[in-house]
């Protein structure tokens, strides 16, 4: 009981100091209530949040890195399946089905519903790759004409126009 006495007596001593010290009087200066802050703390900070930053920076970069890698990957796993899937559909375009039934005829309407969707999706993707194609070409061009010329190509009222995203 008598510490929490001597602990709320400190407290009230405290706070009273710092009302003290906080109070402006004629002749104080304003510049004495701030806290001063050292500028080599300051600049470490500075440094540590950089570091920090630039870290973060390599680590994205490297798992776009691995994504990328992942996905050549899948590539060609997608090639090498779509070899065997032809070689397996020339095969089974050749063959005559002998006795047809309905469980054939089943089966045949859900592999062409199933190769449609294929088709389709394949079809979609080349659209893709060939508008990345040529995106990449373009930003290619620009940038090869870029370093050819300088600012001269770069700030030109035409380019700037052309290269402005809405």
């Amino acid at each position: 009981m008598k510490q929490s006495k001597k602990h709320f007596k400190s407290f009230d001593s405290l706070e009273k100091s710092k009302r003290e010290t906080a109070e402006i009087t004629e002749g104080r200066n304003i510049n004495a209530l701030k806290p001063e802050i050292s500028k080599n703390v300051f600049s470490q900070e500075s440094l540590r949040i950089k570091r920090e930053g630039e870290s973060l920076r390599r680590e994205d970069d490297l798992k776009v890195k691995q994504e990328i890698s992942t996905v050549r990957e899948e590539l060609g796993k997608l090639i090498k399946s779509i070899s065997l899937l032809q070689k397996e559909t020339q095969k089974t375009v050749a063959q005559e089905i002998v006795d047809p039934g309905i469980y054939h005829q089943n089966f045949l309407q859900l592999l062409k519903q199933t190769i449609i969707f294929l088709r389709a999706r394949v079809e979609e993707s080349t659209n893709w790759l060939s508008a990345l194609n040529k995106r990449s070409k373009k930003q290619g061009h620009y940038w090869a004409q870029a370093k050819k010329s300088g600012t001269k190509y770069t700030l030109s009222g035409e380019r700037s126009s052309a290269t402005q995203t809405l």
